[in-house]
């Protein structure tokens, strides 16, 4: 399985980079044909789920391991009966016309059922009721590895969607990481604050750090096993724990796990391109556990 799955992203990755109209086609219409039926039906009214256990929401920003993540709450709320819905990729990749609803105060209470569910990754919060009675949980990383992590997958290694990101990877490549940062640090930052305003501190909001994660991930697991399971299962957290790696070998600029580890930021950026990022950064990096000396910049 693992050598076939080997296979499949290399064949993607190069018709990906040789052939990207027809990538794009070929997976629009995959899109929406093929992947998403449970969220067409989900979205059509139908009552997937018959589990009573408290639906999860999960937020985190690009960049945030979010996949990962998303895998984990799935397998430790299956044997709950949560049902997994995601909007956030169904209307990017099979309906990028609805994705403005996803800022729609009164899409989200149309939309999140308090019981029986698993919603994410969302890249943006709604603050709504709907929210209230659901475990939320809260996945950050570093802003500064997220602006430098963002710009490989901008430019080289993440799944054109139409013309329009063609041309924005053409233009991240022409400029340079540096520029890039610069020029995305005031949509990231206004993310962050949002997700700081809006969820964090809140009793039902578990808030996990990527780093903590990688470097700590028995515990870290455990934390988030105990958030959004009535009763975790033993066996199954330490089966997840058993399979994680977050060792990644040597750097490639074309691969969805380039580099893992906190602070690839400080081989990449230019001293001067880190401050102007910790500068814009500092209050909300340090609400959130990531210490910076605004002081000295």
């Amino acid at each position: 399985m693992l050598l076939k799955n080997k296979f499949i992203r290399l064949v993607k990755t190069r018709v990906m980079h040789r052939w990207p109209k027809l990538y794009i086609c070929g997976t629009r219409w995959a899109a929406r044909h093929w992947f998403f039926g449970r969220e067409r039906t989900y979205l059509k009214g139908a009552r997937l789920s018959r589990s009573e256990a408290a639906s999860v929401v999960f937020f985190a920003y690009n960049r945030c391991g979010s996949m990962y993540v998303s895998e984990l709450i799935r397998r430790l709320t299956a044997p709950a009966g949560l049902a997994p819905i995601d909007l956030g990729r169904y209307f990017f990749h099979a309906e990028p016309g609805g994705t403005y609803q996803l800022e729609d105060k009164n899409f989200w209470q149309t939309v999140i059922e308090p019981r029986g569910y698993v919603y994410g990754p969302f890249r943006h919060v709604v603050a709504c009721e709907a929210l209230e009675a659901t475990r939320i949980v809260l996945v950050l990383r570093d802003p500064r590895d997220v602006l430098t992590s963002r710009f490989y997958s901008m430019a080289y290694s993440h799944s054109p969607k139409d013309d329009v990101y063609l041309e924005t990877r053409e233009r991240a490549q022409a400029q340079g990481i540096d520029a890039f940062v610069i020029e995305k640090l005031p949509e990231v930052l206004s993310r962050y604050q949002s997700f700081q305003r809006e969820i964090v501190g809140r009793k039902n909001v578990l808030f996990l750090r990527y780093e903590d994660m990688v470097g700590e991930f028995p515990e870290w697991l455990g934390r988030l096993a105990l958030h959004v399971c009535d009763e975790p299962q033993p066996e199954l957290v330490k089966q997840l724990i058993g399979e994680s790696n977050f060792q990644v070998g040597e750097e490639d600029k074309y691969a969805h796990r380039r580099a893992v580890q906190p602070g690839n930021y400080r081989s990449k950026l230019k001293a001067e391109t880190v401050a102007a990022v910790e500068r814009e950064f500092g209050p909300v990096m340090n609400a959130l556990g990531y210490q910076v000396d605004i002081g000295n910049i």
